[in-house]
């Protein structure tokens, strides 16, 4: 080891056992270079950034302090851990702030502290241990031939699969519940994070049993597993594949899964849930969330995105997004579309209902622009559908004459504008109202152009 990397572990060893030192004495933490302790520490650093995150700029000085000494601590359970090389300055990181590289793959603990500090729960630092844990199991040399092999072919993210595994443990051994990686089981998820949700709220006599850290630490553990546990759910149901980015420098990593390339993620009021803020959202609020509904519709919009992708024509592609309508107003509306004339004033009940449910403008509520937009689209495909198989006529990307506009549908050279009548009852309400509009469309085209019936 050179003088100069010498000088930066010794600098790092000294800052690591500093931080040691203060969390005793000033903030009652113990520290050890366990693993374990990782989420005792992201829970103290949850507590200084409620007392000095809204102030970042005027405690500058104390928050790299901060980050350096327990980014170095970070740093040094896992070098004690896996061995590596603390590195200077890395680019683009705050002033004096150290990354460490194990096997050529370069983390950035001190970083992901001073960003916990400043920003908030989003650099979850033990989110980031177990992140870096899982790259560093993926840069050990391959086993030797006939050397036993730690994972199966059915089961290739051996990290995943043993975060996997003490969730299904944990899951019999506290609640009785069985769980085995299939979609079958994830009914059984739910009752699973609803049993922790009682348990982390003091709604069971067992609550009573566990102090208020232990209970930080059960729903960080349990968080770890149960999210792995839904991401094999979804490599051995649908073929994803885990899917990282470490950009040296930059912390946390980016770890999801990808389904033939795209990244998993459902959109819900405009929001893109990930599979990490499902489970969280399930063990916080489980009468509102849903591990299996959450499962069911990324795989739907999986397979919406083939279809779209499939498709042999613009026609087809609307034909698509028609049916995803039926399935949306099914399972979120309770309402039953079904391409007859007479469900066209079904979809008016269940625009009226969205209408009448949305938030004013400037309500942090209300979904985005582009959410209610992309609603619109796919609810004025069915409405035009209805059109196109009871009066012809092509789908058109957006109207010739208004460049930027939603699809249009050309009958007979007029021009419909299903879409953007969704869009506006939607916004603007019963002024708006889409039966009226497809009672007035089918009547004047029909009496151009007169129906022949054999």
């Amino acid at each position: 080891m050179g003088d100069q990397s010498q000088q930066i572990l010794d600098r790092m060893q000294r800052r690591a056992s500093n931080c040691v030192s203060v969390s005793a004495d000033k903030f009652k933490l113990r520290l050890d270079y366990t693993e374990a302790s990782i989420p005792r520490l992201e829970h103290a650093l949850g507590e200084i950034h409620k007392h000095i995150g809204s102030t970042a700029d005027q405690n500058k000085e104390t928050i790299v302090n901060l980050s350096n000494g327990f980014g170095a601590y970070i740093g040094e359970t896992l070098r004690r851990k896996h061995g590596g090389q603390w590195r200077d300055k890395l680019p683009s990181s705050p002033p004096e702030l150290e990354g460490l590289e194990v096997n050529g793959v370069v983390f950035s603990p001190t970083v992901c502290v001073f960003f916990r500090l400043t920003k908030g729960a989003q650099h979850n630092v033990e989110d980031f241990y177990q992140r870096a844990e899982a790259a560093i199991a993926k840069t050990r040399t391959p086993e030797a031939p006939g050397q036993a092999k730690q994972t199966s072919a059915d089961d290739p993210h051996g990290e995943m699969a043993r975060f996997a595994s003490k969730a299904i443990a944990e899951a019999k051994e506290r609640f009785g519940i069985d769980l085995d990686c299939t979609e079958a089981s994830l009914d059984q998820l739910d009752q699973v994070l609803l049993e922790l949700h009682k348990l982390l709220t003091d709604q069971v006599p067992e609550s009573k049993k566990l102090s208020a850290d232990e209970k930080f630490f059960l729903k960080t553990t349990a968080a770890a597993r149960y999210i792995d546990y839904l991401k094999q759910v979804f490599c051995r149901a649908l073929g994803a594949e885990e899917w990282t980015i470490n950009t040296p420098g930059t912390n946390p990593a980016i770890v999801g899964l990808v389904i033939g390339g795209k990244p998993i993620g459902v959109e819900l009021r405009g929001e893109v849930i990930s599979i990490p803020q499902i489970i969280v959202n399930c063990m916080n609020d489980p009468q509102n969330w849903s591990a299996k509904n959450y499962y069911f519709d990324a795989k739907r919009t999986h397979q919406v995105d083939t279809a779209l992708d499939n498709a042999a024509s613009f026609d087809d592609q609307m034909s698509v997004c028609a049916q995803e309508a039926v399935t949306i107003a099914r399972d979120r509306y309770g309402v039953t579309l079904d391409f007859s004339e007479a469900s066209v004033k079904q979809l008016e009940t269940l625009l009226a209902g969205m209408h009448g449910g949305l938030p004013k403008l400037g309500d942090p509520a209300r979904p985005s622009d582009q959410w209610i937009t992309s609603i619109a689209v796919t609810l004025g495909a069915y409405l035009g559908e209805i059109l196109r198989r009871n009066l012809g006529g092509t789908w058109l990307k957006q109207n010739p004459t208004a460049p930027g506009s939603l699809p249009v549908l050309n009958v007979h050279g007029n021009i419909l504008t299903p879409c953007r009548k969704v869009l506006k009852r939607i916004l603007e309400g019963s002024g708006e109202n889409v039966a009226y509009f497809y009672q007035v469309a089918c009547q004047i085209i029909r009496e151009q152009k007169p129906q022949t019936k054999s």
